[in-house]
């Protein structure tokens, strides 16, 4: 008998990751287990960019308009939506944890691949 967390496709069983698929399709760092789609396509070098980046603004005092508008870019690159980039500090504090939080599943994801 299948857990209850499981799914059959194609004859291959699946689990179900349990979360809002709203929020994992907004940030392409994930995939499908169904392989319906794919993660970021991205090299290593702009993965690494983005981490850099966001470990750099992260904790800053306050942060920069270039900094801002690179943030939104990076957004951009992630959702492939071009939003105006907001001056709401509690807005842009929101965005950095969520980066943050995606490139360390990337990153533990990447650790457990080796």
């Amino acid at each position: 008998m299948p857990e209850e967390n499981e799914v059959t496709y194609y004859k291959e069983k699946i689990k179900l990751c349990g979360c809002f698929m709203h929020h994992k399709v907004k940030y392409r760092f994930t995939s499908c287990p169904a392989r319906k789609w794919n993660a970021l396509d991205w090299s290593e070098t702009e993965i690494q960019k983005l981490d850099e980046f966001i470990q750099r603004i992260n904790g800053a005092p306050k942060i920069s308009q270039e900094d801002t508008a690179l943030l939104y870019y990076w957004l951009g690159k992630v959702t492939k939506k071009h939003e105006q980039p907001s001056q709401c500090a509690s807005c842009i504090r929101d965005l950095i944890s969520e980066f943050r939080r995606q490139l360390g599943k990337l990153n533990e994801h990447k650790q457990g691949k080796q």
